[in-house]
């Protein structure tokens, strides 16, 4: 078996991660936050991929799936 392909991504979609980064961050200040919470966290790996990308400005591997744990 091959290694998995890494995504090569470029700058909309890392706008796109970073976006949804601090989004995730926020919102789960709000639901922490709540003194009877009715609702709570459930981690779905929606992308289901490597957990990281190349970025086409650095050539380097980011990691994306630490932004919503």
């Amino acid at each position: 078996m091959g290694s998995p392909k890494v995504d090569e991504i470029g700058p909309w979609s890392e706008v796109k991660l970073d976006i949804l980064k601090r989004y995730a961050v926020e919102y789960s200040k709000i639901l922490s936050s709540q003194k009877n919470p009715s609702f709570f966290h459930v981690y779905i790996d929606a992308f289901a991929g490597t957990g990281f990308h190349l970025s086409k400005a650095t050539r380097q591997p980011e990691k994306w799936y630490w932004a919503v744990l």
